[in-house]
């Protein structure tokens, strides 16, 4: 009786679960066929064609594995349903007219299911040590080429060795493989395998390896690389073997796209991120189509037909949740006979049958130097009717889908005349659309920085503001621009240990204007070579208390933790560290460990400072162990330290060293009597890696003078319009974005990402005064939703001016 009861209630929980659950973001070219749902949680999946054209969906649950007929998908159902034991972690492979199934549970190290009547699978065979070759395994892939299986992440049986990587050998008895070769050199989370070569993901290393496994045995490397904070976590490549694209299961990393045509050399094409911040899981190719279980995002489509422009073009929220975490698409299978159908296995939604339905047709294009027909790389390419941009890539590429329709795009990059030009698009059809931009009529730009004593300054840096210009001064002092287009600009020169200057230039066509700096030296400047002063080291960590060193660079897979170098350029070597381990150490040997270490500065009165600006150099890294919630804080004091505000807070790891700047006038009150700065970096979790450096401090008046700073500009009006640095940066959640106008005018404000594509309009031509203006920009997206942490731009346009700078969201 009671398990009558039982049954009943599970085909009942299977029927109920048809409609699909809530989602927080709506369906784009994706459409829900069918959503089954046990009950319980699940895992990986996988699937199954039949010869007979019958089709599997096949998902992994804590308790078994659920094959699901999926031949009509609007009517699917369950078929059977195979128990193992309870784990977690369950991951299965198909060869022949066989499923082969591993967890990371005791037990059942393979279950073999045999699938020759498909609509009534049998489970033939349970392998287990100490006969069979390990105990446990984390993921399994097949290749039918060979009739071998991959195991990954195995680990040893009763009377077995530690073998890594497992192949076994199918083709003398699938119900009963023998062992053909092994590796062992790094573990291997995942693999996949195409014309006898494996691409094998070594998770906790950060490293890809390519091996030979022709004739498996010990499998040769055939090439091996990694990247910034490498994790990864899966591999897939392309049917012709040029391409692979790589997920790390990490907070705020991005699918990568890699060229490995020519190994071993290896070049990444481009990436992707999510823009609710989801974490990304397991990715497949077919086609030109990358399906990506993501996680909190469920189903994304990418489109990598151009493998240096990744496109987004579909997506099926399977998760009631935006943001981190590890919970929704958890496998994704894409290899059905119809090729629009993909299953996902949601870990707390059960199986979904996906159909992606693309309605779109494609606008795409190269943008050219119209004399020279050189491609322009990061010109912003907009379609009006929708607000969508695109920035173009290293080829000049660029591309949109589009609904069907006629269309205005405009196209526009510094230097160069804007263009405009109308296209059509229509379903599933490429519409090329081409732009060749005239140069504008430029001038050059040369000048001399010096000190307020009059002697050069070398290696000072000069940036033309609101554009891309940027270069640095000559042993003498001496900068020069060979070309910058006509116009007015500002000009800032700035150097370690003195006040930045700013000044007007206007530039003629056709001729060379010349701009002289004279930079005041700074209130207060440290490179740490020697004492900064009667800095203070306190907090209640165990270890990684701040101490002014050398330091000792620490790195996983290739990638930096802790900085093997200052800031300061040669001969400077010391900076401050969060602990400081041995040459070759690892990389929780010195970090920051069950608590916090906070350095404060001595008091500074800066009474005298018109317009004080704090300016340092820091490093910070928190993830290298894939966590990412010990957090950095940067405060400041104006009363001596008896009230703080922050400046910085953030969970975002940099492992780099990032330039801060703040002015003090927009978070304190001045004058300031008692200023002090603290630095803290905290251990929340056990068993986190938290590193943090800081380095070249110093504070200058900017808001001072010297009155030699050559002759006036003559063509430089007052009241000239400009864009200023936004503040605070890094920002988290809101950032205001402050500009000048000379007289009344409409505003256009939009927000970008690191792709180029926007991503809120905070005006539309509206109208603002003359002078200073600020505009707040809350972190969210045009659809009200919070928007991920990274990089962006803003970008202000009112008529006769346009300028774009960049911005952090550090979460």
């Amino acid at each position: 009786m009671r398990r009558s009861i039982m049954v009943c209630a599970v085909l009942a929980g299977l029927a109920a679960a048809a409609a699909a659950p809530a989602q927080v973001n709506p369906p784009q070219n994706v459409i829900l066929l069918k959503n089954l749902d046990r009950g319980e949680t699940y895992s990986g999946n996988w699937g199954y064609t039949a010869p007979n054209g019958t089709e599997l969906a096949i998902s992994g649950t804590v308790s078994g594995t659920s094959f699901i007929n999926a031949t009509d998908p609007a009517n699917a159902y369950e078929v059977a349903f195979i128990a193992g034991p309870n784990s977690t972690w369950r991951e299965m492979a198909t060869l022949g007219t066989y499923c082969y199934i591993v967890t990371e549970a005791t037990g059942a190290a393979l279950q073999v299911v045999d699938l020759s009547n498909p609509l009534q699978p049998v489970l033939v065979a349970t392998l287990n040590p100490p006969a069979f070759f390990y105990a446990t395994a984390h993921e399994i892939k097949a290749d039918p080429q060979t009739g071998f299986l991959y195991v990954c992440g195995t680990n040893p049986g009763s009377g077995q060795p530690d073998r890594g990587l497992v192949i076994l050998d199918t083709s003398g008895s699938p119900t009963s493989p023998t062992l053909r070769g092994s590796w062992t050199t790094n573990y291997v989370h995942d693999i996949s395998i195409l014309d006898g070569t494996a691409y094998a993901a070594s998770i906790y290393d950060g490293i890809v390896y390519v091996l030979d496994v022709r004739n498996a045995g010990t499998p040769p490397i055939l090439a091996q690389w990694t990247y910034p904070g490498a994790s990864t976590h899966n591999t897939w490549p392309s049917a012709d073997g040029n391409y692979l694209v790589t997920t790390d299961e990490v907070t705020g990393f991005t699918l990568k796209m890699w060229n490995i045509a020519n190994l071993p050399a290896v070049a990444q094409t481009d990436d992707f991120a999510s823009p609710t911040g989801a974490i990304v899981h397991n990715a497949y190719l077919r086609g030109n189509l990358c399906y990506v279980a993501w996680y909190k995002d469920g189903l994304r489509v990418l489109d990598v037909s151009d493998p240096y422009d990744i496109r987004p073009v579909g997506w099926y929220d399977t998760h009631i949740q935006n943001g981190s975490g590890y919970a929704g698409a958890w496998g994704c299978y894409s290899f059905a006979q119809d090729p629009t159908i993909a299953y996902i296995s949601d870990m707390q939604s059960g199986t979904f049958i996906l159909r992606y339905s693309n309605q779109l047709g494609t606008l795409a294009g190269t943008v050219r130097d119209a004399q020279t027909l050189a491609p322009i790389a990061g010109a912003l390419v907009e379609v009006a009717e929708t607000s969508d941009t695109r920035l173009t890539n290293a080829q000049g590429f660029y591309s949109f889908p589009l609904l069907p329709g006629a269309y205005t795009v405009d196209c526009s990059v510094f230097g160069y005349a804007s263009g405009s030009a109308g296209a059509s698009v229509a379903t599933g059809v490429t519409t090329t659309l081409d732009f060749d931009l005239a140069p504008l009529a430029a001038g050059a730009l040369t000048g001399v920085v010096r000190d307020a004593n009059q002697s050069p300054l070398a290696a000072a840096s000069v940036v033309i503001e609101g554009t891309p210009l940027a270069t640095a001064t000559d042993a003498s002092g001496i900068y020069n621009f060979p070309t910058i287009p006509a116009g007015s600009y500002d000009a800032t020169a700035s150097k370690f240990g003195f006040a930045a200057q700013t000044l007007p230039v206007t530039i003629t066509a056709a001729q060379q204007a010349t701009r002289d700096f004279a930079l005041l030296p700074a209130f207060f400047a440290s490179d740490m070579e020697a004492s900064p002063g009667a800095w203070t080291v306190s907090g209640n960590a165990t270890a990684g208390q701040w101490v002014r060193v050398d330091p000792v660079g620490t790195f996983t897979g290739g990638a930096p933790v802790q900085p093997e170098d200052d800031h300061t350029p040669a001969p400077g070597v010391l900076c401050w560290v969060t602990g400081n381990g041995l040459p070759g150490g690892a990389i929780g040997d010195a970090d920051v460990d069950n608590g916090s270490t906070v350095l404060t500065t001595q008091t500074f009165d800066l009474t005298a400072l018109a317009d004080p600006v704090l300016d340092y150099w820091r490093w910070f890294s928190n993830d290298a162990n894939g966590s990412a919630d010990d957090p950095w804080v940067v405060e400041v004091s104006g009363t001596g330290g008896t009230s703080w505000t922050a400046i910085e807070n953030t969970l975002v790891a940099q492992a780099s060293w990032r330039h801060v700047t703040v002015r003090l006038g927009d978070v304190l009150t001045l004058p300031i009597a008692q200023f002090r700065v603290r630095f803290t970096a905290r251990d929340i979790s056990p068993g986190s890696i938290v590193e943090a450096a800081v380095d070249d401090f110093q504070i200058y008046d900017d808001g001072a003078t010297t009155g030699l700073a050559g002759d006036p500009d003559p063509a430089a009006g007052a009241g000239r319009p400009a864009l200023h640095g936004n503040f605070p940066n890094p920002f988290n959640p809101q950032t205001a974005i402050r500009f000048e106008l000379a007289q009344e005018a409409p505003v256009r404000i939009r927000i970008f990402d690191a792709a180029g594509r926007t991503v809120r309009v905070l005006a539309a031509d509206r109208r603002f005064g003359p002078g200073a203006q600020s505009v707040i920009w809350d972190g969210r997206n045009d659809g009200a939703a919070a928007v991920a942490s990274g990089v962006y731009y803003y970008r202000v346009e009112a008529p006769g001016f346009s300028a774009a700078r960049s911005m952090v969201l550090a979460k």
